[in-house]
């Protein structure tokens, strides 16, 4: 993102890692500040004027998920390849297609589906392999539960409960994990497992991000063997099925690199809360606004 005659973004998250060092990324500050810097946000500009630049927000969510602050290989090893093939678009092979949506202002439920619909619907071309949404209005829990109510009533959307970590011990009363979920194919019975991303402090570090964000995974074709159907028989799909450009020999190390990663950013804090299944942690004072949707 910075070339030698720009500002350079500064990095002013800071975190102990596990492994005693110190971790370095860039946060919401720092891409206001790179994006004034470089003219193209207004001096002053906050968070909330980001809502007129969606091509800014655009530019802070690609970033920051190659920067690697949510510990997936497979996403910030992407991500980092679309930038560059962007750069340098003769030199760099071709790659898969990522595409990003941004809706800078809350609509109505009916316009809110339609658009949603109309979304999906263009991201059936097979060379996609995944999407994400960017929702610059969304900067309260009161509206991120408003974004999850509006999601899970249109068709195809629902989201489950989890009750559990992955050691079965159960989740604290205090807070509700939530799966949002979205029915790829009926035919072949294939859901796609979404991941949560936003500016609230009670989201695992990993899934801090500078602006609310939904990625999810739009192609049903599998590469992690592991996974088995969930209760309502559907097969989940989720970022690490993506063709990353790994190879199938390394796919398996960068698995269990991307876990041990995770581990090592979280450092023992509210790993339960970043699992592949788990969309949004929500404090409980807020989850009791959810509005629970039966599955398609």
């Amino acid at each position: 993102m910075t070339h030698e005659d720009q500002p350079r973004l500064a990095r002013s998250e800071t975190r102990r890692l596990k492994d005693d060092r110190v971790g370095t990324w860039s946060n919401l500050d720092d891409y206001l500040k790179f994006f004034i810097d470089i003219n193209w946000l207004p001096d002053g500009s906050t968070e909330e004027t980001l809502v007129d630049h969606p091509e800014v927000c655009n530019e802070i969510i690609r970033h920051w998920l190659g920067q690697g602050q949510t510990s997936c290989r497979f996403a910030s090893g992407l991500a980092r390849k679309l930038l560059l093939k962007e750069q340098n678009p003769e030199q760099e092979p071709e790659i898969v297609k990522w595409r990003a949506f941004i809706f800078s202002r809350k609509l109505s439920g009916a316009t809110f589906c339609d658009d949603m619909r109309n979304i999906l619907r263009s991201a059936k071309d097979p060379g996609v392999e995944a999407i994400h949404f960017v929702f610059p209005y969304v900067r309260s829990p009161g509206a991120l539960v408003d974004l999850i109510n509006a999601l899970s009533s249109c068709d195809g959307w629902w989201w489950v409960p989890i009750s559990q970590d992955s050691q079965g011990n159960p989740t604290p009363r205090d807070e509700m994990l939530i799966s949002l979920r979205y029915l790829i194919s009926t035919e072949e019975s294939v859901a796609s497992w979404t991941l949560g991303f936003g500016p609230f402090d009670f989201l695992a570090f990993t899934r801090r991000a500078p602006i609310t964000t939904i990625a999810m995974r739009v192609n049903s074709k599998k590469r992690v063997t592991t996974d088995a159907p969930d209760q309502l028989g559907n097969m989940p799909v989720h970022l690490a099925d993506m063709d990353s450009l790994i190879s199938r020999e390394k796919f398996p190390g960068v698995v269990c690199s991307t876990e041990n990663n995770k581990k090592n950013i979280l450092n023992d804090e509210l790993l339960r809360a970043a699992r592949a299944r788990v969309t949004f942690r929500i404090p409980m004072e807020y989850a009791d606004r959810l509005i629970h949707k039966p599955s398609p």
